[in-house]
């Protein structure tokens, strides 16, 4: 028996199917990710569509909602993402293409060396395609990776990963010096003259592959960044550990790629020193959204996760890079805690 609120949003499911592809034949519930959105498999006469309801687009206007901003701006410059038939912000409801279940985590697990590699430059071409997108004064172009933005992630990583999840608890003066050594980072990290256009949570479970080609999904945040971030975020991904001659050859093709396509004039001594930086933030921000999820909203499945994200952590404190020194206290914090 459903309950009285899953029966609620059926019946609005129902009723918005009915005005726009005629009817329902079948509504299921998916597995949901970190966010407040839901998604809902429909079938009508032998197709299916996928539904999202979002409760942050009820009675918004869609002049101001960023998904429909991204969504348009994407499909303007030909980036791959599902089509939609359809919004309704009386409900919150959105009617999509159904591209399937099968996420670039997926492939991961089944392909060949030769075809991980294809797949991924192919990836890196498209987070280029987004970097060369102009501002037509969209959303997302008004809202930056900035030295704010990057310290409130460093901070939810504090609260939710170091204390809540890991229990750490640390003399004032180590909390003080980790502080002083993220506020550090987020300031090398707004550097404006190199910003572009951000996916900004572009990794292995935010692409879907189908026999047609790869299709994005969750790019409603997207927003002004480091070339970097995007880049960082699929090859040092908290859901897939790329093999490291995988790994090394794709950070070199995105280099030189992004370069010949004018991205940027970074030197590869500066590049690499904004990969480090980039690569550690982006991890501590993972860590901080796992913890959360883990402690506050019981969704223990992405405990796996965690490991993967500490991995990283423990290479970037034993190898001699940019965030040795604070990627070492982490360790042992946490390490001690454990």
């Amino acid at each position: 028996m459903l309950n009285p609120l899953r029966e609620i949003m059926q019946e609005k499911i129902t009723s918005f199917c009915q005005e726009s592809i005629g009817g329902c034949d079948y509504c299921e519930k998916l597995a949901g990710d970190a966010s407040t959105r839901q998604y809902y498999r429909v079938q009508y006469s032998g197709q299916t569509y996928i539904v999202c309801y979002d409760p942050m687009f009820v009675g918004r206007d869609l002049s101001v909602y960023p998904f429909y901003q991204v969504h348009a701006l994407f499909c303007e410059h030909h980036i791959p993402v599902p089509k939609v038939y359809r919004y309704d912000n009386s409900c919150g409801l959105i009617l999509q293409e159904d591209c399937g279940d099968f996420l670039v985590e997926d492939f991961v697990g089944e392909a060949k060396k030769e075809q991980l590699i294809s797949l991924y430059e192919k990836l890196l071409q498209t987070i280029v395609l987004i970097q060369n997108i102009k501002s037509n004064g969209s959303i997302p172009f008004f809202l930056f990776f900035d030295e704010e933005k990057l310290m409130f992630e460093f901070n939810f990583f504090l609260d939710n990963a170091f204390e809540k999840y890991f229990r750490v608890s640390c003399p004032e003066q180590m909390k003080k010096e980790l502080v002083s050594h993220f506020y550090a980072i987020a300031h090398k990290l707004q550097r404006r003259e190199f910003f572009v256009l951000c996916h900004r949570d572009f990794h292995s479970r935010n692409v879907l592959v189908t026999p047609k080609g790869f299709f994005l999904i969750d790019f409603q945040d997207a927003r002004m960044g480091l070339p970097l971030y995007d880049v960082v975020s699929l090859l040092r991904d908290s859901y897939v550990l790329l093999p490291e001659d995988v790994y090394g050859h794709l950070k070199d093709y995105y280099f030189f790629y992004s370069r010949e396509m004018e991205i940027h004039r970074m030197s590869r001594d500066e590049f690499e020193y904004l990969f480090s930086l980039s690569a550690f933030q982006r991890n501590v921000k993972a860590l901080g959204t796992f913890g959360f999820q883990i402690v506050q909203r019981g969704n223990h499945r992405y405990r796996p996760y965690v490991e993967i994200t500490l991995e990283y952590l423990k290479k970037y404190a034993q190898q001699d890079t940019p965030v040795s020194p604070v990627a070492r206290i982490l360790i042992n914090c946490i390490e001690g805690c454990s």
